[in-house]
């Protein structure tokens, strides 16, 4: 039996105990039919991309199954983000049939995009008013305008020296990639429970992964490595990256990093949902989800899931209280670390005080030198050819890392464009915080909710400042944001009556 179908059965094997584990936990934030009808999603899926040896058979067997269970979910934008990393996102371009080169370049998250997100957002639009959203909340909001302005500034930006086809191309994917799935989670979660479950749905793919995560590092294997060639994939993503002498995991996110962001937000979200959980049953979720966090070894996701703690425990209730006992409880672990026999080792491994793979951090600094540079040259609308400046910095892969999402952002487009972008995030998170101040003293938990999604956020939008605007992290910074104003936007008489149990059968 060829390593492939042998990490088939590991990854199944591991799931399916996951699942049976995960059912008590998270049926209190989902109800159990939804449950059940994704996680046979998630191992079909898994399997037609293991199984099948032909990238447009798979996405076809994939579009029909998740196109019918959509169809049933009571929360489809729950249903996106529990799908969005359930296998990698190898992609191929669709072809033009003679009329242009290619339509687009398709993988799976794009292709959720056009069998959950499209027909939500046609059943949003076809009613004559969203349930449970106020007057007042209708129409266009800040973070709307912000978000829409800092895509349209990059095709506009561009235009001139692409052509038209390319333009095109590039405002659909525009749609297809970022506002589509901002409008479609910020309009259809309308309720706290509808927020709730769409963090929980999340939350759940990474307590699911967590252990592929750790078995992946343990091991020295990939577990979706050969996938691409299985596929035949015009894409392939994902190397072996060590640090140190320490396999990174990337099971299907197709980067460490990539896959660090990912299990930072869902501790970050994780946060709240530990509120309304037996003791036992938040050790089992901490522990597989830390996990799986620690496995990427990506040193910036893991400064950014230490804000995400941080920024749950100030800005929730009580925060001088919570942060003495997180202080507390930190000290402690660094004490038993140090004691610990792997102790200097694992101090090796940490940002800032490791030494391990310093060539990377002198590398960056390089990098983020030279990108300030060239912002200086075109601040306010930047330029397309930025790159021409960066010769001297390609690694042996012949390109430039560009670990830095705001300064690649700046570079390309300007400060105009960044500050939209940046704009985006900051009046997500002001109204949201609103609410969060509002009912620290009238309702804990939709409090504490506000302040685990700000968290999250919080926490992401540091990751970025180490990572590249690449594969899922878009999405996932986009749809928590888009979270955020779903929480600024539900009325407050649904953020005040009863519980997330209460909620769920209320919907």
């Amino acid at each position: 039996m060829s390593s492939h179908y042998k990490a088939f059965l590991v990854v199944m094997l591991i799931a399916a105990v996951l699942f049976w584990i995960a059912r008590p936990i998270f049926t209190k934030f989902m109800a159990d039919e939804d449950y059940v009808r994704r996680r046979n999603l998630w191992l079909c899926l898994t399997t037609s991309a293991f199984l099948v040896p032909n990238f447009w058979i798979h996405m076809g067997i994939a579009a029909i199954l998740i196109y019918r269970v959509a169809k049933k979910d009571t929360n489809p934008s729950a249903l996106f983000l529990f799908l969005l990393l359930v296998v990698p996102p190898l992609e191929q371009a669709i072809p033009g049939f003679g009329v242009v080169n290619y339509l687009f370049p398709l993988h799976h998250i794009r292709l959720l995009v056009l069998v959950i997100i499209i027909p939500e957002l046609l059943k949003l639009r076809s009613g004559s008013a969203i349930a449970g959203t106020s007057e007042t909340q209708k129409g266009w909001l800040a973070p709307d305008v912000f978000l829409v302005t800092y895509g349209l500034l990059q095709v506009f930006l561009y235009a001139p020296y692409s052509p038209v086809t390319d333009t095109v191309r590039t405002l659909f994917m525009l749609f297809l990639d970022l506002l589509l799935p901002y409008y479609v989670l910020s309009r259809s979660c309308n309720s706290k429970a509808r927020i709730v479950e769409a963090i929980a749905a999340f939350a759940l793919s990474a307590a699911i992964f967590g252990p592929i995560a750790v078995f992946e590092t343990a091991k020295g294997w990939l577990m979706y490595g050969e996938m691409a060639g299985h596929l035949n994939a015009d894409v392939d993503i994902g190397s072996y990256l060590l640090r140190g002498d320490i396999l990174r995991a990337q099971v299907t996110s197709g980067q460490s990093i990539v896959l660090g962001n990912f299990f930072a937000v869902g501790l970050g979200v994780w946060l709240y949902l530990q509120n309304n959980l037996e003791k036992k049953q938040v050790w089992i979720g901490s522990i597989v989800i830390t996990g799986g966090l620690i496995a990427a070894f990506a040193r910036g996701p893991w400064v950014g899931a230490v804000v995400c703690v941080f920024v749950y425990f100030a800005t929730g209730p009580n925060p001088s209280t919570r942060l003495f006992k997180l202080i507390g409880i930190s000290v402690a672990g660094v004490v038993l670390v140090l004691i610990s026999p792997y102790g200097a080792q694992i101090v090796d491994h940490l940002p800032f005080v490791g030494t391990i793979d310093a060539g990377n951090v002198s590398y960056r600094q390089a990098v983020n030198d030279r990108s300030w540079l060239i912002i200086q040259m075109n601040p306010f609308f930047g330029s397309p050819f930025f790159s021409q400046y960066m010769g001297d910095l390609r690694t042996g892969l012949g390109i430039v890392d560009l670990l830095n999402v705001y300064l690649s952002i700046g570079m390309a487009y300007g400060l105009i464009t960044l500050a939209t972008f940046v704009l985006f995030f900051a009046t997500s998170i002001q109204r949201a915080l609103i609410l969060v101040w509002r009912y620290k003293k009238t309702d804990h938990d939709s409090a504490m909710l506000g302040a685990a999604l700000v968290g999250a956020l919080s926490g992401t939008l540091i990751i970025i400042y180490t990572a590249s605007n690449y594969l899922s992290i878009p999405y996932i910074y986009t749809g928590i944001a888009a979270l955020l104003v779903a929480f600024s936007r539900v009325p407050s008489v649904t953020l005040e009556e009863g519980s997330v149990y209460d909620h769920r059968h209320q919907r």
